[in-house]
């Protein structure tokens, strides 16, 4: 009996670990990958946004899409992030709103969702077939991403994940 309650107990956070780096290509999020261009993305007024390594000290980044259920369901917890961090000068949040044009939606379509449904996070566009996104390893929706002020990737999984990480980097430049 005890080895089949051991199993068990080792089994969900296998299983857990397992899926993150399905969706991921990392079993606990923690990365470093050097982003090979500028990152660029476009607002909602059409107008070009870019990200150097003098912008921040740390950039956190929520790829979406309209048809992403999960998305949609992880806005409050987004919204939570944002409002824990919008004073703090070492963090900046960006949702980013992959659109896709041949269904009608261009750079306005994500933050028109946002707003009617009362996020005030700041929204970014980039239509959905950009290869940046690849270069970016976002394959999946949602995708956020932990970049450091250099642009590397430090930290790539969900709103959750990240939430935790950024909670482990405020304990340490706090000691």
């Amino acid at each position: 009996m005890i080895i089949f309650v051991t199993a068990y107990l080792l089994s969900v956070p296998g299983y857990k670990m397992f899926i993150h780096y399905l969706n991921f290509g990392t079993f606990t999020g923690v990365t470093y990958e050097k982003v090979a261009y500028p990152i660029q993305f476009q607002t909602s007024q059409g107008d070009e946004v870019t990200f150097s390594s003098s912008n921040h000290a740390y950039l956190i980044l929520d790829f979406w899409n309209t048809y992403c259920g999960v998305c949609y369901q992880d806005f409050p917890k987004v919204q939570d992030l944002y409002d824990e961090i919008k004073t703090d000068q070492q963090f900046s949040l960006y949702s980013v709103h992959c659109y896709m044009g041949d269904k009608g939606e261009d750079f306005e379509t994500g933050q028109h969702i946002l707003t009617s449904r009362n996020y005030t996070f700041p929204t970014l566009s980039l239509s959905i077939k950009n290869e940046m996104l690849d270069s970016l390893g976002v394959k999946y929706y949602p995708t956020v991403l932990l970049l450091d002020s250099c642009n590397n990737i430090i930290f790539k999984g969900d709103i959750k994940s990240v939430t935790n990480k950024i909670q482990e980097i405020k304990l340490i430049k706090n000691k």
